[in-house]
């Protein structure tokens, strides 16, 4: 362990909504349970919106 000292409120932001590719987590997972086997041409087309 180091001996540096945190900021208080350091691990604060650590429970941040995740994102990927700036589509949040949440909708990527619904996304993903809509569309099981989604083919290439719908990944563009989500990702072109």
């Amino acid at each position: 362990m180091s001996d540096q000292q945190l900021q208080p409120g350091y691990w604060r932001n650590a429970s941040r909504l995740l994102n990927l590719y700036g589509i949040p987590a949440p909708l990527f997972l619904l996304y993903l349970a809509w569309f099981r086997f989604p083919s290439m041409v719908t990944i563009y087309v989500i990702t072109a919106i």
